[in-house]
């Protein structure tokens, strides 16, 4: 599995309880070869999108946090033609995402499967997984060393695989947090709420009324 080796560490850290509703008013999002429909929690808002020929990544922010400087972040996240390209399942690219926090932290590395092998989101495969690390190094090279925690979906499209990311920082730990489903499971229903691909229709532009009916 030749899955490209970029930097996943896309995470974030401990806030005061948020209301879990998600936005319903987001329109659909063309993201290569699908058009993407993915809810941002309430009290996030999207603070950036990046997009390369390999990658795209969507980033929400709490008010007054940036993509570089924050407590807690929800990700939408898009690898291009893997599975068209090399049959990566769900599962496999868990595998990948997994071993990239492993190697960061050894010693605190947590990972707990949320999924059944039948589970499906929006009629697509999916895989659902918590992280967590006791002591790991900042995305951005930062030297000073915090604990993450997470919860992906990897979800098999089409094409591409993409993933809903929830990420929360906490101060250092020597041990990985372990999975509290009373904080994680409203947050993993935030974050699925009303998620869907559509295969793009020839001639049609935005709103992309066929993916909203």
């Amino acid at each position: 599995m030749l899955i490209p080796t970029r930097t996943l560490f896309l995470i974030a850290a401990l806030t005061a309880p948020l209301p879990l509703l998600a936005e319903a008013t987001l329109a659909p999002v063309p993201v290569f070869s699908q058009l993407v429909i993915a809810a941002v929690p309430d009290g996030f808002a999207v603070a950036g999108v990046a997009l390369t020929d390999a990658g795209y990544s969507r980033t929400a922010a709490l008010p007054g946090e940036t993509p570089h400087d924050w407590t807690q972040q929800v990700l939408l996240n898009a690898d291009r033609d893997l599975v068209a390209a090399q049959n990566v399942t769900p599962v496999q690219y868990a595998d990948y995402l997994a071993g990239i926090y492993q190697n960061g932290c050894p010693a605190s590395f947590v990972f707990e499967n949320l999924s059944n092998p039948e589970d499906q989101l929006g009629g697509h495969p999916i895989f659902a997984y918590y992280i967590a690390c006791g002591a790991i190094t900042g995305a951005d090279g930062s030297p000073d060393l915090h604990a993450e925690q997470l919860i992906v979906v990897s979800v098999a499209g089409a094409r591409d695989i993409y993933t809903l990311q929830w990420l929360e920082r906490a101060p250092m730990d020597i041990v990985g947090k372990p999975y509290d489903s009373a904080l994680w499971q409203p947050r993993m229903a935030a974050l699925t709420a009303g998620f869907k691909l559509c295969d793009p229709v020839a001639g049609e532009a935005a709103p992309y009324p066929s993916c909203t009916q």
